[in-house]
């Protein structure tokens, strides 16, 4: 399959084996695209001109300016480095059941993250999207120290479902206490911005229902492939809210604003052949052959130049300037002001 091809191609274009510890201890900057990657990339972003540095430092200096904008970014969607680690560690104290895996090895191209809480179809505990945000940081270390040469991350749940969104056993949580609403929306934004940023070809594999959060979760990578059996649902209005996650501006992304809008109104899940339709799946396959359709769909990317890979991703991310970071925080503010009112809180209720 992938793995043997990739491994192949991997010799031939010359890059290097990498050492297993290097995924734990290695420090985070180092740029893993070529030079002639790198500038290509400073270009697109507007760079006139780079300074009088040599080969290497060249990269690096493209990584580092790309690092600057991206926290720039995040500071103004979900507050500074520090207020977001606050939340983090109050949404971990706050528990809750499941957990999110990421599985990276040295030899294979493609990483996974899995959503697994199946007893509530894999719906978001608090501890839950705390981990979701660790295994993207994780993720982004393995990549940008150079420890892992992959070109693509998957995202799926366990056991026939994608994602129910929020865990509706503790949302009323996010009403009081440490962890408002309008924080537990900024932080999730932020998670998944920087999923959506990642120098990495993202897959949504949604194997079952993706509903609320779990809808704006699976426009928050690249792709999607959806079975032939499952759902998305854009759940938020028959909850009296809007979503929270920066997913109503991806989805205007994805499909345009008609389609959005009639997908954000009307509340209605969408099959899957609606979904390609409408340009929000790029496929369709038959249940139970998700892995097959994630290989045959990956093919042509894992055989190709990690390097090149990765700078391409860059070079469209800057030029579609997504997502837009005033565009999230407004997102956010409308999502604060349905949150928590009492017709939410009815309405979460009653689907305890």
């Amino acid at each position: 399959m992938w793995l043997a091809a990739a491994r192949a191609s991997r010799r031939a274009v010359g890059v290097p084996a990498q050492p297993a510890a290097l995924l734990a201890s290695a420090p985070f900057g180092a740029c893993p695209t070529t030079t002639a990657a790198a500038a290509a990339a400073a270009a697109a972003a507007g760079s006139t001109a780079l300074p009088p540095l040599s080969q290497q430092r060249r990269t690096l200096w493209c990584s580092a300016r790309a690092s600057r904008k991206a926290e720039r970014d995040l500071a103004v969607i979900a507050g500074t480095s520090e207020s977001r680690q606050k939340t983090r560690d109050a949404l971990a104290a706050m528990g809750g059941g499941g957990r999110v895996t990421l599985d990276v090895t040295l030899d294979d191209p493609v990483a996974t993250l899995t959503l697994d809480h199946a007893e509530r179809r894999n719906a978001m505990s608090p501890v839950m999207m705390a981990q979701l945000a660790d295994q993207v940081e994780a993720l982004e270390h393995a990549v940008e120290s150079g420890a892992w040469s992959g070109v693509a991350v998957a995202v799926r749940g366990t056991k026939g479902a994608f994602c129910a969104g929020a865990d509706l056993s503790h949302a009323l949580r996010f009403t009081e206490g440490k962890v408002a609403g309008r924080q537990m929306s900024a932080f999730m934004a932020t998670t998944l911005y920087r999923l959506r940023r990642l120098p990495l070809i993202s897959v949504s594999l949604v194997e079952g229902a993706a509903v609320g959060g779990g809808a704006e979760l699976c426009t928050a990578t690249d792709h999607r492939l959806i079975a032939d059996s499952a759902h998305v649902h854009f759940i938020h209005a028959r909850m009296h809210v809007t979503p929270g996650w920066g997913g109503a501006y991806r989805l205007t992304q994805l499909v345009g604003p008609r389609h959005a809008l009639r997908a954000l109104t009307a509340a209605e899940p969408l099959s899957a052949a609606e979904c390609v339709e409408m340009g929000l799946a790029d496929d369709v396959f038959v249940s139970g052959q998700g892995r097959r359709a994630l290989e045959h769909f990956l093919g042509p990317t894992v055989n190709a130049d990690p390097a090149v890979v990765r700078a391409m991703k860059r070079v469209v991310m800057n030029a579609a300037a997504q997502p837009s970071k005033e565009q999230l925080v407004f997102e956010r503010d409308i999502f604060a002001g349905f949150w928590g009112q009492a017709r939410n809180a009815d309405a979460v209720a009653g689907k305890l």
